[in-house]
Parts: C-alpha cells; sequence; structure tokens
C-alpha cells in the first residue's frame, strides 16, 4: 500500500462504498489508502456530498498524499461537482491537477442515457426532483417497490475463477451479497439520487471542472449493461476527459459478478 496516496471510494445509486468496492479491495489496498464516501441521510443531497468529497480532498493533499477518486455510476456524476468545489479551496490549481486524478466508471448523464427510463418518459424523472417523498413511504409502498427492483445479477454473467470448488455455491453467493448490498435501504433515498441524476446533477454539470485533471471514463460496451445506454453516455463525456477505456460486454460496475475482469481493470488504471 503506498502510504502517500489516498483513494476515495464513490458509490453508485443505493450503493455502500465498503460492499460496492469489497470485490475489488485487494487491487485498491495495493495502491493506495482507501476511503469511502457514503450518503448518509433519509434524501440525497448532491451539493453537501459534492462539499464533503471537495473538503475531504483538500485534507489528504495538506497532508501530502495524492488522491484518486473513484466513481461508480452516481458517484462519477457527483466528481465533477466536486472538482469544481476543490478550486475555491484555494490550493494552487496546477498542484490540485498533478495531485488529483479521477476515475469515472459508466457514469450516465440524464434520463435518455439511463436505459431503465423509457424513451420519452423522461418527464417521469422531472417529477422525482421537484416532489419530496414522504419518509412515511418508506416502511411501505416504498419498500414495496425497492424490493421489487432488487433484481440480483444474472447467472450466466457471473464470471466464476479458477479453483473454485463449486461453481453453483459461487454464483449464488455472488447473488446473495449483491442482493445484501441492494437491501435496507429508503425509498426517499432512491428517488432523491434519482432526481438529481437526471435533474440537478446534469443540468449543472460543471465539465469545465474537469479540464487539466487527469480524468478517465470506463464505458461497459455491450448487451450486458442494460443500466446505462451506451455511447449514447460517454459520448457526452468524451470531450471532457482525458481517455476512454471500452469494457466489452460487462455489466454495469459488476465488482461481483466480474471480479476478474474488474481486478485486471484497476491495475492497469492504477499503472498509467
Amino acid at each position: 500500500m503506498s502510504n502517500d496516496h489516498t483513494i476515495f471510494c464513490l458509490p453508485g445509486i443505493l450503493g455502500r462504498s465498503k460492499q460496492q468496492f469489497s470485490p475489488v479491495a485487494d487491487v485498491l489496498n495495493r495502491a493506495g489508502h482507501v476511503k469511502g464516501i457514503d450518503y448518509a441521510g433519509h434524501y440525497f443531497d448532491g451539493d453537501n456530498v459534492a462539499d464533503w468529497i471537495a473538503s475531504s480532498i483538500d485534507f489528504e493533499l495538506l497532508t501530502g498524499s495524492r488522491v484518486t477518486l473513484v466513481g461508480a455510476s452516481l458517484g462519477g456524476m457527483l466528481i465533477p461537482h466536486a472538482l469544481k468545489r476543490l478550486f475555491g479551496y484555494g490550493l494552487d490549481q496546477a498542484y490540485l491537477q498533478s495531485h488529483v486524478r479521477s476515475i469515472i466508471l459508466d457514469a450516465p448523464f440524464g434520463a435518455p442515457t439511463m436505459a431503465q427510463i423509457p424513451y420519452g418518459a423522461a418527464w417521469l424523472a422531472k417529477i422525482a426532483t421537484q416532489i419530496k417523498t414522504p419518509l412515511w413511504l418508506n416502511d411501505n409502498l416504498g419498500k414495496t417497490i425497492l424490493d421489487s427492483m432488487a433484481v440480483p445479477p444474472k447467472w450466466d454473467n457471473i464470471d466464476v475463477p479458477p479453483g473454485v470448488d463449486s461453481e453453483e455455491e459461487y454464483k449464488q453467493d455472488v447473488i446473495d451479497k449483491s442482493i445484501e448490498g441492494m437491501s435496507s435501504h429508503e425509498f426517499s433515498m432512491f428517488v432523491s439520487q434519482l432526481g438529481w441524476m437526471t435533474g440537478r446533477g446534469t443540468r449543472d454539470m460543471p465539465f469545465d471542472a474537469l479540464k487539466g485533471y487527469d480524468t478517465t471514463y470506463v464505458a461497459y460496451i455491450g448487451p450486458q449493461n442494460d443500466t446505462v445506454r451506451q455511447p449514447d453516455a460517454v459520448n457526452i463525456w468524451r470531450p471532457a476527459v482525458s481517455r476512454v477505456v471500452p469494457m466489452e460486454n460487462v455489466a454495469h460496475t459488476s465488482f461481483r459478478e466480474q471480479k476478474r475482469a474488474h481486478e485486471q481493470l484497476f491495475t492497469k488504471l492504477f499503472t498509467l
């Protein structure tokens, strides 16, 4: 582990950093000191989260550490917002750009790039940005809706590494842990995250904040990605990032079910 390198893991919608990134923890831990940033509370406030990320980066830089932001989906969308705020901390811009880098994993950009929102139904997402979900829904209808949306990884998509005693037991364990990661979330948090992703997060996206930074966008290309419409999303992000790294036939941020592919990805990215 590098003592002068801090890696901040920013999870996706309804994600927890420790659970989501645990399958690639060995690679990340070899590259630096790993810290997670989670989204607490009943509602998602992208401005507050971006402020927290920026202040966390500032603290690490003041201790002499380099910083890498690794953002999965929603987490990737937060990165430009955080970097915009970081500039206001008064650190030299050239120093920031030489000590902070980002990895954006298959981040969407608005409702048209989110495969689970049908074309022409963006108005439904717009409603989510305008209505504050009553907290009582978290224990009633909202819980039922979230439980119905907790779709586990497809059995055939799970990559089984060599040396596993039972392929069936391995795949079942992946599914069980994935369902665990998708459970015990609040409906109000889900709706507010969705609303930010389709509204404020994209409408006010400060792409200019990425200028001068080393930023990699990882695009999951192929039919296994049924979450983000690619290459629609990457074509929007491409002008603002340093490089695009495609991953063929890999499901959206599927760290657990396609562990080896992601270990190879992060090993490559941390040696650039």
